[in-house]
Parts: structure tokens; C-alpha cells; sequence
């Protein structure tokens, strides 16, 4: 049993669990801390105007959205469901799509991986953190830096 736990935590980590289309990161969608690069500039003042702030999960997404404005420096906790099936010992890669609210990747495990699903959580930069504008709820994590 120890064996194997040691095995599990110096296996390298798996993407298999990857969907077909890519997360948005740099170059390509909007950094949390600046919605403005792919919204208007009222999402901070009306974001009823583009998403459904009935739904709690998507109201706490916004919320949290919002608190990070500005905020380019500090850290953040995403959240992706993955296959039960994944290996233990996978965390969240460069390149993966994210949730910023817990409940919306379980809700995504539930909708789209039969409810058979564990969530993986990482604490990472809030500069790291990317959105295409299509909905609060998915982010993409992309901890490649600018190149200066």
C-alpha cells in the first residue's frame, strides 16, 4: 500500500481527461483581473446585462469575478471535475479549463461526466487565471508568463 502511494505521488501528471477544445489563456481571452479585455466595460456595473445572475453558482462566479478586479497580484482557487477514473495524484495542468466556484465543476460532473466524477482544486496566481467571455462560470489556467 505504501508502494503504491509512493508511486502515485512521483507519477507524472495526465491530461487524458482533457476535452477537445482549449482553455483560454493568454493571447487568447481575458485575464480574471480585467474582464474588460473581452466584455464591455459595464460587466463590473451591469453584469445582469450577460449572464444569468438568477442561478447561485453563476452569481457567486460573478461575484468572485468582480472582487479580483484590478487585482493582478495574489492567488485564487479553481476547480475542475474530472473522470473518478483519473488517476489519483492528477492536478489541475497548464492549459485546462476551470471553474472559479466549486459548485459550477460539480454541477459540470454531474451534467457531463455521468456523476461520476472528483473534483481537483489548486491554488494559483489570480494573473494565471483567463476567460474567452462565453461565461463566468468557465476559466482557463495558463501560468505561462509575458515574456519581457
Amino acid at each position: 500500500m505504501q508502494e503504491q502511494r509512493r508511486k502515485e505521488a512521483t507519477s507524472p501528471p495526465t491530461d487524458d481527461y482533457r476535452g477537445q477544445h482549449g482553455a483560454p489563456g493568454r493571447g487568447a481571452g481575458a485575464p480574471i483581473h480585467d474582464l474588460t479585455q473581452v466584455y464591455p466595460q459595464d460587466i463590473y456595473t451591469h453584469p445582469h446585462y450577460y449572464e444569468d445572475l438568477d442561478d447561485p453558482v453563476t452569481r457567486t462566479s460573478m461575484d468572485i469575478a468582480r472582487s479580483m478586479r484590478g487585482r493582478s497580484k495574489g492567488m485564487i482557487t479553481v476547480f475542475r471535475a474530472v473522470p473518478k477514473d483519473v488517476p489519483k495524484g492528477t492536478r489541475i495542468n497548464p492549459g485546462d479549463w476551470v471553474g472559479i466556484h466549486k459548485g459550477y465543476a460539480q454541477e459540470h460532473g454531474r451534467s457531463h461526466l455521468g456523476g461520476q466524477f472528483r473534483i481537483l482544486q489548486k491554488t494559483v496566481p489570480i494573473r494565471h487565471v483567463y476567460t474567452a467571455g462565453d461565461s463566468i462560470n468557465e476559466w482557463g489556467y495558463d501560468p505561462s508568463e509575458e515574456t519581457k
